[in-house]
C-alpha cells in the first residue's frame, strides 16, 4: 500500500473520502489572494468613507460643465449660424421696434425675435446659445460650437442694420406728406437717429447688443448636469 497526500483511497468502505491536503505553494497562493482581497475591500471601504464625509458637509461636487464639450455633445442644430444668417427676414414691422424701444433695445428684442423662428425638423434649436457667467454667445459652424467673435456679430449686425434702413426708407416715402407737417417732421428726426443709431458709433453700439441679447438668451449649464 502506498503513503501520500491523497488520503481518499485509505479510508474505510462507507466513510468519506478525506480531502487532498494543499502543499505549501498552494497555501502560499491562498493566502496571497485573500490578501489582495482584503487590500481591494480596504480601499473601496475608504473610498465609500470619504464619501459619507462629504455628504456630511454638503454633498459630493459635481464635475464643472464645459460650455463647449457640453454643447458639442448634447446639441447638433439642423441649421448652420451661416445659414440662419444668409436666410434671417428682417420684417418692415421691426423698425417699429427701433422707434419705440431706441437702437440698442430694439436691435435686442429683433434678435431674439428672430431666434423664436422654428428651426428646420429634427434640429435642437437654432444654432446659437449663451449661458450664465460666461460673458460670450456660442455659435455652431455646421460640425462644431464655437465662441461667437465681435467680427462675426458685427457683420451680423451690418446685414440687419442694411434691412432696417430699406424699410425705413419705404416707411419715409409712404408717410412723406405727414413729415413735411412740423411736428411730425420732428417725429420723423426721432425715428431717423434712432434707426441711424441713436448718435452713437457702430462701434461704441455693437458691443452693448451683444452683451444684452446675450443676457437676453442666457442658460444656466448648471440646469442640465
Amino acid at each position: 500500500m502506498k503513503m501520500g497526500k491523497d488520503l481518499c483511497k485509505n479510508g474505510p468502505e462507507g466513510t468519506k473520502p478525506v480531502q487532498k491536503i494543499p502543499s505549501m505553494s498552494e497555501m502560499m497562493n491562498m493566502f496571497q489572494g485573500l490578501a489582495e482581497q482584503n487590500k481591494s475591500l480596504a480601499v473601496q471601504n475608504e473610498s465609500l468613507r470619504q464619501d459619507v464625509e462629504e455628504l456630511k458637509k454638503g454633498g459630493i461636487k459635481k464635475k464643472a460643465l464645459k460650455p463647449l464639450e457640453w454643447l458639442q455633445t448634447n446639441i447638433q442644430p439642423a441649421t448652420s449660424f451661416e445659414q440662419w444668417q444668409n436666410e434671417l427676414c428682417i420684417e418692415k414691422t421691426d423698425i417699429y421696434l427701433i422707434f419705440d424701444k431706441g437702437y440698442i433695445k430694439g436691435n435686442v428684442n429683433i434678435l431674439q425675435r428672430l431666434l423664436l423662428i422654428k428651426d428646420e425638423p429634427g434640429g435642437d434649436g437654432p444654432p446659437i446659445c449663451a449661458f450664465a457667467r460666461k460673458r460670450v454667445i456660442y455659435q455652431y459652424n455646421g460640425n462644431k460650437w464655437e465662441t461667437m467673435n465681435m467680427e462675426v456679430f458685427t457683420k451680423l449686425m451690418r446685414k440687419i442694420n442694411k434691412n432696417l434702413l430699406n424699410h425705413f426708407s419705404k416707411w419715409a416715402d409712404d408717410n412723406d406728406a405727414q413729415i413735411r407737417n412740423i411736428n411730425s417732421s420732428n417725429k420723423y428726426l426721432l425715428n431717423f437717429s434712432n434707426i441711424m443709431g441713436g448718435g452713437k458709433s457702430m462701434k461704441e453700439n455693437i458691443p452693448k447688443i451683444y452683451y444684452q441679447w446675450r443676457n437676453s438668451i442666457k442658460k444656466n449649464l448648471k440646469d442640465f448636469a
